[in-house]
């Protein structure tokens, strides 16, 4: 299938979870995870990830809290980089970790893409499979350029789902929301002041507080989210 095609599968199928699917089908690879990440200091309490690993594993992953001792989530969390699992330093947690992960038939050749769009909202594309370390090495090195313009729209999906599926938007005041739709079109927090006739500090506290909120790092995560849920 052309890369065109296998977007329009993506960007069709129902949900996040069918999207790695296809990606299994169609590629030679065991397992396919995609993880949303939004804040990776609460990554713990907000976890969005779609997986096609045993639901076995899944849920041993969660119960346990392995996001803490994971070897590559913790490399991304630092390097910001695609990571091949291999060369990932080990640890006697890490080593650990892969023996858990293997009882449930979790190869030991990995590879993480890491995505991160115009706001500043990231994923990461994760590929599995038992092979060894030459052929795990060529096949990554012949599937890149094809998975790396796939990313941007499983991104998409996932980003869309997680936000589609929040338990409720989150409720600004008025004032929040004055504050958020001007600085989203560019206003400092001075010119709004000023605008809205209250002290540049309010306005700053105005903005945190939006932030937390919406449970963003950034205005401009804050602005996309907001929009997202129609609140501006």
């Amino acid at each position: 299938m052309s890369i065109a095609g296998t977007i329009h599968r993506i960007d069709q199928a129902k949900n996040t979870q069918a999207a790695v699917q296809i990606i299994d089908e169609l590629f030679e690879h065991n397992y396919t995870t995609l993880q949303l990440i939004t804040n990776p200091h609460q990554m713990l309490d907000n976890l969005f990830v779609r997986s096609t690993y045993p639901k076995e594993w899944i849920a041993e992953y969660l119960l346990n809290n392995f996001l803490k001792v994971d070897p590559v989530f913790n490399q991304i969390i630092k390097a910001k980089e695609n990571v091949l699992w291999s060369e990932v330093p080990w640890t006697s947690k890490a080593s650990k970790f892969y023996e858990r992960a293997k009882r449930f038939g979790i190869g030991e050749s990995g590879y993480s893409f890491v995505y991160k769009d115009a706001i500043g909202i990231g994923s990461i594309l994760s590929l599995n499979a038992e092979m060894d370390r030459e052929n795990w090495s060529r096949y990554v090195t012949e599937i890149t350029p094809t998975i790396e313009e796939l990313i941007p729209v499983l991104h998409n999906k996932i980003a869309s789902e997680a936000y589609s599926t929040s338990i409720k938007s989150p409720q600004l005041t008025s004032r929040e929301k004055e504050c958020l739709h001007y600085s989203s079109i560019g206003k400092t927090n001075f010119e709004i002041g000023a605008i809205l006739s209250i002290s540049e500090h309010t306005v700053r506290s105005y903005i945190k507080t939006v932030r937390h909120k919406l449970d963003c790092v950034s205005v401009a995560q804050a602005v996309a989210k907001a929009i997202r849920f129609r609140i501006i």
